[in-house]
């Protein structure tokens, strides 16, 4: 009983301690992008719900600039 709370309360530290952590990757994926953007091109009803057609834009094309 007593090592399984243990390894309980091991765990659940174990969890909380990597939220705190972050990779480049993360960084990369949750900054900011100030070029998003979309836009609603159609909307079409049809039998059983809506179609909807939209243009989204994220990032900006490396220019070499």
């Amino acid at each position: 009983m007593k090592f399984t709370l243990l390894i309980s309360i091991l765990l659940l530290i174990l969890s909380f301690t990597s939220i705190f952590e972050s990779t480049p990757l993360d960084d990369y994926v949750y900054a900011p992008d100030p070029h998003f953007n979309y836009t609603l091109i159609s909307k079409q009803k049809i039998e059983g719900g809506t179609v909807y057609i939209y243009n989204f834009t994220s990032q900006k094309w490396y220019d070499g600039k």
